[in-house]
């Protein structure tokens, strides 16, 4: 009898746990929650520290093999910071400057709410090797409505062929019109919430074309229209909403409570994430919600879902409770800039001390600093469920 996989959590930890366990003949389900960090993510891969890290593995390679728009290679990246950075991989609609030829300039074309071309142009050719240009023909949004969308609404637009081509044609006028020899094209994060769509502009204008490293949240469409293609290429269930609970029993199965059902399962991989993928809970002081003074404080923070034993997957420093009846202030918990390991970059908890069945992977087990990194934790522990 095979072994019956749950993962909680719907970003690449959980993806690659799912798949993972699903290859090695699992039976695996997934639920899918809220977005989480991944989501937010704008589409640069780097493993834990960059450009030193081992090729992926055979099974590794399988699974990644399965998400649609990512590609794994050393590439340098233009950011909506006016500077460039090097990656280990991307999302494969972001423009690579190592791919480009070195005697023509980049053009940098495009306005909205976070890109300026001009602006930007101007940045890059103080920062960087390069030679930009911003050419005079701005107007990708077509209606004037358009104006006031965010980069995910506008890239919507582009997942249609036609618009595609209208906007091919606008950029090729604004190419033709320009003194300078084009090696590539870089717009705002509006190509597409499906994968393909910047390859496809590439072929119609015979030229690279591709989007700045920014903060809009397209890249993070992208991922899920990627991860449901390759969840439902591998076969893999989905239950959606989020775990009300889990229980775990001496015999070594797991019960998971859903809003509407319950799933008995032999393990369980939580790769629900920190802060940001809502595995963990931010709990008000009780001082906040009573008017006389409570006895004793609670910790500040606790899992998204109920467990019938203890379930260590929050860091030292967070999971205490703070000294004032009053709770600890935001910015304790802030990500550190500095040296100093903050609790949300490390989970220091002992695997040995988990209870029989369940398994961690990604942010939630202090491994999902970048987004590679959770990709191989989510690996191991998709292979762990099955010992």
């Amino acid at each position: 009898m095979s072994a019956t996989v749950l993962v909680i959590g719907g970003g690449i930890a959980g993806f690659a746990a799912a798949a993972t366990a699903k290859e090695a003949g699992a039976d695996v389900s997934i639920a899918l929650g809220r977005a989480g960090a991944t989501f937010l993510s704008p589409g640069v891969l780097d493993f834990a520290q960059r450009g030193d890290a081992s090729p992926l593995t055979q099974i590794e390679k399988s699974v990644f093999s399965l998400l649609d728009g990512y590609v794994i290679e050393p590439t340098e990246l233009l950011t909506i910071a006016g500077t460039s950075r090097t990656a280990d991989g991307r999302d494969e609609t972001l423009l690579s400057v190592s791919a480009l030829q070195e005697d023509g300039a980049v053009a940098v074309i495009g306005r909205t709410a976070s890109f300026d071309s001009r602006y930007l142009a101007k940045a890059f050719s103080a920062t960087t090797k390069r030679s930009f240009v911003a050419l005079a023909c701005d107007a990708i949004q077509r209606y004037a409505d358009e104006r006031h969308w965010n980069d995910a609404e506008l890239a919507s637009r582009f997942d249609e062929e036609e618009r595609l081509a209208w906007l091919a044609r606008i950029l090729g006028e604004g190419i033709q019109r320009s003194t300078t020899k084009i090696a590539g094209v870089l717009l705002p994060n509006i190509l597409g919430t499906k994968p393909g769509v910047a390859a496809r502009l590439s072929a119609m204008m015979k030229l690279p074309c591709g989007e700045v490293v920014g903060t809009s949240n397209t890249p993070g469409f992208r991922f899920l229209e990627a991860r449901d293609r390759a969840l439902a290429r591998a076969a893999i269930p989905v239950r959606r909403g989020d775990v009300e609970g889990i229980d775990f029993s001496s015999s070594g199965r797991v019960r998971v409570t859903f809003a509407d059902h319950v799933a008995d399962v032999s393990r369980v991989v939580v790769a629900t994430g920190g802060i940001v993928g809502d595995g963990l809970r931010y709990v008000p002081s009780e001082i906040e919600s009573a008017g006389a003074l409570p006895l004793s404080s609670r910790a500040t923070f606790e899992p998204s879902f109920r467990t019938n034993a203890p379930l260590p997957i929050i860091a030292p420093g967070i999971a205490d409770r703070p000294s004032s009846l009053f709770g600890e202030p935001a910015e304790t918990f802030r990500l550190s800039l500095t040296a100093k390991p903050s609790p949300f970059l490390r989970a220091g908890f002992d695997r040995r001390a988990l209870p029989r069945g369940i398994l961690v992977a990604g942010a939630a087990a202090g491994e999902g600093t970048t987004w590679l990194e959770a990709f191989r934790s989510g690996c191991a522990q998709g292979s762990n469920a099955l010992i």
